[in-house]
Formats: structure tokens, sequence, C-alpha cells
């Protein structure tokens, strides 16, 4: 497994995840870019454990990935042979991870069989350690593009076989491909992102059954400032967006779309106050979000409201808001901002 801690382990905290996860043994560490790769080495992630960068690198950010021992992924022949020459000057040999866009679009390269070997023979010190791609739509199992994918990924893989190119370690699988298998197996890495945190994409229509059993880890959790009665008739928040029809009483919460509860569920979203839903009033502010608690006796200042997480028998979870903010759940954790603060538990 090659757990992926990138964007901050998608806003649960890479420092601390990435020491859960080494301490449960796992040797690869998957970040997006070396600014990423370097926070880990200098918080005491050191070697043998692994840090793939896998998105691209610029040609200032060399010195880091050499400096900082990251293994970088490549995604063209040209940056392939850069990295070739940097480790023939510098008189080192140094491994790296080639990927193919096998119908993504996005980074990777789409270069013949043919032309990759040719480079490939060609290396001096640059070594291909590892031949990866990336799914589109594998969180859908009845559809088609992930089975073109791999039956591409297969293709390449074989051709490089048969011109004499020996890469050890394929990999393809990310959560979604884990949950909904669409091949056999085979290959020696995997790259849950999405599962390490207790997620999977649900498919299109109706649930399918997976073989991951995940729950999530984060629970996110604000405090009430103030409660007050409001009489029928009162405008609510920044835009009047809420007029009271009821003489209502109101919770204001100390989170806003500064902390990454995002602004459209204004008017939409809920929380959890002593077990019950309290939907949100008006416009979600920078600092402060409102909340109606007419039908929800004994809540004051000091209480705790539940974000994301369990509250008594109900549950909100990143996939819901989601859902309501027009959002999907891997935008929800990830703007989770700095200042909303993380306490761990063993």
């Amino acid at each position: 497994m090659m757990p992926v801690v990138k964007a901050n382990a998608y806003g649960h905290g890479a420092i601390p995840v990435a020491r859960k996860l080494v301490e449960c043994g796992t040797e690869w560490l998957a970040v997006s870019n070396p600014v990423e790769g370097v926070e880990l080495r200098e918080a005491g992630i050191p070697l043998p454990t692994r840090i793939v960068v896998t998105a691209g690198i610029l040609p200032f950010e060399w010195d880091a990935i050499v400096e900082h021992s990251l293994t970088p992924v490549l995604h063209s022949l040209a940056d392939v042979q850069s990295f070739d020459s940097l480790c023939a000057r510098l008189g080192r040999s140094l491994p790296f991870h080639f990927k193919l866009d096998t119908g993504l679009s996005r980074l990777g390269s789409i270069d013949s069989p043919d032309a990759i070997a040719a480079v490939f023979k060609s290396l001096v010190g640059a070594v291909p350690e590892g031949l990866m791609t990336h799914f589109a739509s594998a969180s859908d199992p009845f559809g088609s593009q992930t089975r073109s994918q791999i039956d591409r990924f297969r293709e390449i893989s074989h051709r490089l076989r048969e011109l004499g190119v020996k890469i050890p370690i394929h990999h393809v699988d990310a959560t979604n491909s884990l949950h909904y298998p669409p091949h056999e197996g085979g290959y020696q890495l995997a790259r849950p992102g999405h599962g390490i945190y207790g997620y999977v994409t649900p498919p299109p229509g109706e649930p399918v059954p997976g073989k991951l059993a995940v729950k999530p880890v984060l629970s996110w959790h604000t405090h009430v400032l103030l409660t007050k009665h409001l009489p029928a008739g009162s405008l609510v928040g920044y835009g009047a967006l809420h007029r009271t029809t009821r003489p209502t009483t109101v919770a204001i919460l100390g989170v806003g779309y500064a902390d990454g509860y995002p602004h459209s569920l204004s008017g939409i979203g809920r929380v959890l106050l002593r077990g019950c839903f309290a939907p949100v009033l008006g416009a979600v502010s920078m600092d402060l979000t409102t909340v109606d608690i007419t039908d929800i006796h004994g809540v004051g200042a000091g209480d705790l409201a539940t974000l994301i997480g369990t509250n008594g028998e109900e549950s909100i979870d990143a996939h819901e808001l989601g859902r309501l903010a027009g959002a999907i759940s891997y935008a929800i954790l990830t703007n989770i901002q700095p200042r909303v603060k993380r306490v761990y538990v063993p």
C-alpha cells in the first residue's frame, strides 16, 4: 500500500497522519508536490519510507527531490531525459516512476511503447522503478472507461517487456478501484487516498456492494457562541436571505467559510445539536453560522455542534455536506482550514 497524504492528508493533517501510517507499517507514502514531500521529511519521516511525488515537477524543484530523497513520478519522455541528465551530473542512480495517460487526459505520457523503450534503454543514472496510470471513472463499476484504461496499460506494459524494458513495480489502483475491482489484480502497489480517511465515492445510480469496509476517521465540531430569541418576521444574516415565519430561537456557531464550512450551505445546511438536526438559517458568513434551535431544548453557549460526525443517534458525513453544497466529499475535507484545530485521538 502507498497511502496518499497529499493536500494535508485530505484535510486531516499530513504530518500526524503520515507518522501514524508509518507506525502502522507503511513503507510508501504519496504526495502531490515536492513541498509536501519536504514537509514530511523535515517532520522526521526518514528513509527507508519512500515518499513519491505524483504530480508534475518544475525545473527549480529538482534540488529538493534529490536533497530529501523523494521519488518523482515523471509524465513525459522529456522529463525522463532531464532527470537522467541530473543523475549523470550527480554521478548517482536514482529511481523514478513513469505515468501513462491511458484515458484521463491529464498528466502522463501518450508516447508509444517503442518510443518509451528507446529512451529507457538509453538511461545512464535514472532508474525506471515504477509504471503507473490513474483511472478516470473507477467509481462507476458498470462503465467501460476503466476497462479500456486497464487494457491500454496492459498493452503498453506487455510491449515494453517484449522490447526488453523490465519495470519491477506496476500500480494502477486507488480507493475506488480497490472498492469496485475492475481487474484480476497482479499489481505491486496500490494508492488508497479517500479510503484511508473512511470514504468511498458512491457509484452513479443505485448503491453497489464493494470490497472495502471503511468509516470516517474525522469528526468536525464547533461551539455555540450565543443563543437568542427572534420574533416572527426577523431578517437573519447577510443579505437578509432568511425571514423567520414564527418566533424562532437561534444559535450562533463559531464556524464559517473561512474555516471551510461552505458558503453554499447557506439556508440548506444542517448541523447536529443535542442529537437533533438544526437547519442553517440565512447566509453562512466568514466566521459565523446561524442555526434554528427552536425545537431543540436546552441548547446554550458552549454546547458542541457537530458539522461532521455522530451526535446521539444521528450522523452527518462529508458525502452529505458535499451533496448539499454542490461539491464532492473530497472538497469538503480538503477545504477544512488550518485555523480549525485538529485533535488526534489514539
